[in-house]
């Protein structure tokens, strides 16, 4: 599977097979955010990337 891409009609049939009507995604960003610190003193959140 290409980044980008989902196979929603693979994705229906499983839910068929296991009687299910709900799913739940999200984006794995693990690889693009190596670390979020937070700044007590200006309490923005940032975000150092690799």
């Amino acid at each position: 599977m290409n980044e980008c891409q989902f196979r929603f009609d693979r994705l229906k049939g499983h839910l068929d097979t296991i009687n299910s009507n709900f799913v739940y995604l999200s984006e794995d960003c693990s690889g693009v955010v190596s670390k979020i610190s937070y700044d007590v003193i200006d309490g923005p959140e940032s975000e150092s990337h690799l």
